[in-house]
């Protein structure tokens, strides 16, 4: 039997072709990928309430409705915020905390959160579904706290519903722009959800944005979550798991019909306008309370091409 080579080509400073050669099977898929955030990236900057901040083409770490005391006094599961070590990123969010700094209210289209996201210059447009199949999310991570109070003083750390304490979410997070209609829409796509998996939906809105909202299991049509990661998760846990996420051509053409709001279907006029991860308790309870914390590294987001050789 002939012995198989592999070889690699780099052909510019975010693209690889490999190639293989001796190879009789010509039905072997072979890939093409373009990284759209690295993993090196990870060690990037923090930008407290990120209101008007224009950061593009780099990973950055955003912070909204927390304030700011953690660059100075780091967090704590008392304190509020978010840390980042070579790499290893921690966040923490107390609604008690921020009660206590009179920071903690209602808010229009969501609640306090922190992103690590990229957003992408138009100069240097991301268009996955133009040339590839796929845009590929990963990352390791874990929650190991999470405590939610009710009104009456009842504590735990999950199945609490949103009208008994704020909810407690971790999810990939995608804005893509459709050139096409000139609307543009969100995937979010949870990896931690205090109260447990749900149906998932292509009709959701958040006063500003329409959004496809898809848990990360394998029985979700708008995603496809990959055979090695890690399903959708509702109870603390200390050790990082892997997450991976799909969109295929068929997720997002499916997503597109679904959402019933006019966008194209043409899959190449779609670019991503914004990505990332997202930890955030969405819902305001006034008098329910919790405490969250998330640690993760390993972010990365990448397309890829399948090809027969």
């Amino acid at each position: 039997m002939k012995k198989r080579k592999f070889f690699k080509f780099p052909v510019s400073s975010i693209i690889v072709l490999t190639f293989l050669f001796g190879c009789k099977n010509t039905n072997l898929n072979q890939s093409v990928e373009e990284v759209i955030v690295a993993e090196s990236e990870n060690v990037n900057t923090i930008i407290p309430d990120y209101v008007g901040d224009e950061s593009l083409d780099q990973l950055v770490i955003k912070t909204r409705y927390i304030g700011d005391l953690f660059i100075d006094n780091g967090i704590s599961l008392e304190k509020s915020g978010v840390i980042n070590s070579q790499g290893n990123i921690r966040m923490v969010i107390n609604t008690q905390d921020l009660n206590h700094r009179n920071l903690y209210k209602p808010i229009q289209g969501g609640g306090p959160h922190i992103w690590i996201s990229k957003q992408p210059s138009t100069t240097k447009k991301v268009t996955p579904w133009a040339t590839s199949n796929e845009l590929i999310l990963q990352m390791r991570a874990a929650v190991p706290h999470v405590k939610l109070e009710d009104k009456d003083g009842k504590t735990g750390s999950s199945d609490f519903s949103a009208d008994r304490a704020p909810v407690t979410q971790l999810s990939f997070g995608i804005y893509l722009h459709d050139e096409g209609s000139n609307k543009t829409f969100a995937y979010i796509i949870p990896v931690y959800e205090s109260r447990g998996t749900y149906q998932e939906s292509a009709n959701n809105h958040d006063t500003y944005t329409s959004f496809i909202s898809s848990p990360l299991e394998s029985n979700s049509q708008y995603i496809t979550k990959y055979p090695k990661s890690e399903s959708l998760q509702s109870k603390p846990y200390a050790e990082k798991k892997f997450f991976k996420v799909s969109i295929t051509r068929e997720n997002l053409l499916k997503g597109i019909k679904d959402s019933n709001i006019g966008l194209s279907q043409d899959l190449s006029k779609y670019r991503i306008a914004f990505l990332g991860v997202l930890f955030e308790l969405p819902n305001y309870v006034e008098s329910g309370s919790n405490i969250s914390m998330v640690e993760l590294s390993h972010f990365t987001a990448f397309t890829r091409y399948k090809m027969s050789m």
